[in-house]
């Protein structure tokens, strides 16, 4: 509390442990946030009286109305009167916006691959699950191996004998470049819909182009 309190900033956020000062004397802690329902999970909220706890109040999520947060089935203690009540909905006045708290943590498409799966884990436990994680983890297996494929194909073109000019073999990369990245991004739009099965929407750009690479690779003049 001491450590919140002399914090410039109101919130101290990463993902698995949230810390939000709101106003009043209230400290929050959550464990998850998911932007796209603007919500927080497992959440605690602490009401603080010139350092002493007045109450705590506990729910498993707190929604965005538009206005303020709304803890849903929430448990109350109260330190006071030393009782405990339970709550088919709180409301957290004086706590931040989504938006401030979603520029704090970082986005899915700024996360690597470690903190993809401990996201998607966290998020699971909490009971929500999300295709759009499971495409992004095997995207980001699979995207190394891109450029590993674009240097065999301009690797092939430039030493193939029958591809005298230098711009054509030039204009012919470029044109193998764009289309895997349409291939891809075509591909995964279909693997967020739901189309098609995450692994299948990553690797049909990948496994078409290697096998354009090694049939361009067994091409070259010995």
């Amino acid at each position: 509390e001491y450590s919140l309190q002399q914090d410039k900033e109101r919130l101290r956020l990463k993902q698995g442990n949230i810390w939000i000062r709101g106003k009043k004397g209230m400290i929050v802690h959550a464990e998850t946030y998911i932007p796209t329902e603007k919500s927080l999970r497992k959440v605690v909220v602490f009401s603080l009286q010139k350092s002493r706890p007045e109450y705590m109040i506990s729910a498993r999520k707190a929604q965005w109305d538009g206005k303020q947060w709304t803890m849903e089935e929430a448990r109350k203690y109260d330190f006071s009167n030393r009782t405990v009540v339970d709550l088919s909905m709180a409301r957290i006045g004086g706590l931040s916006d989504p938006e401030v708290i979603s520029q704090e943590i970082s986005a899915p498409e700024e996360m690597g691959i470690s903190e993809l799966l401990e996201y998607r884990k966290k998020l699971e436990d909490a009971g929500y699950k999300s295709i759009k994680f499971d495409v992004d983890i095997f995207s980001r297996m699979t995207y190394p191996l891109a450029c590993l494929f674009m240097m065999l194909i301009g690797f092939s073109l430039a030493l193939m004998s029958n591809l005298h000019s230098g711009v054509l073999g030039v204009a012919i990369g470029i044109g193998i470049s764009l289309a895997y990245s349409f291939l891809h991004s075509f591909m995964v739009s279909l693997g967020y819909a739901g189309v098609v099965m995450p692994a299948v929407a990553v690797g049909v750009a990948p496994t078409a182009f290697s096998i354009l690479s090694i049939a361009l690779v067994k091409r070259i003049p010995r």
